[in-house]
């Protein structure tokens, strides 16, 4: 006699991923958790959502979406924590020879300078650059360069002069 084995979905888990645990899911993303930590809220791991993913383009569409406000929500909660670190400072206590002396307040000057740039153009780093590919009137360019060698073995660099170092022709 042969049986019919049957799938049996690991304990907790449906057979069937079902819209409810797909919405919670994807809200988790929205509230900024990683794939990983918002499967596993539901019960399933992050490689399994990826699969349901792929076979799904809803579900995959919803994902996509999720996944572009849960990156502000984590961005915003980093930019929180550079405004407390570089703004507002962290306390460090201050112990010599094994007792609390007192509090300090630290302040991040580097996150401060990258946080200052972030928001205001006034303080991001200015590069100009101009390059011109072609001489006066639209005439091709030319370069007019001058190699003076010196043998090491002949002339020592305290002895070198400038009419030393120069060929002439």
């Amino acid at each position: 006699m042969s049986e019919k084995k049957t799938r049996k979905s690991p304990p907790g888990r449906t057979a069937r991923l079902t819209e409810e645990i797909k919405e919670s899911f994807l809200n988790a993303i929205k509230e900024g958790m990683l794939v990983e930590a918002a499967a596993k809220e539901v019960g399933y791991t992050g490689r399994w959502m990826m699969k349901i993913r792929h076979r799904d383009p809803d579900f995959d569409a919803a994902w996509t979406d999720a996944t572009m406000t849960g990156r502000l929500v984590r961005a915003d909660v980093v930019e929180s924590e550079i405004h407390r670190r570089a703004i507002e400072g962290i306390p460090e206590r201050v112990y010599y020879k094994g007792k609390l002396i007192y509090t300090a307040t630290r302040y991040s000057d580097t996150l401060l300078m990258f946080y200052a740039k972030s928001l205001d153009e006034r303080f991001r780093d200015r590069s100009t650059q101009e390059l011109q590919h072609s001489g006066p009137g639209g005439a091709p360019l030319s370069v007019d360069v001058q190699i003076n060698w010196v043998d090491p073995k002949i002339v020592k660099p305290d002895e070198a002069t400038d009419d030393e170092t120069t060929d002439s022709d």
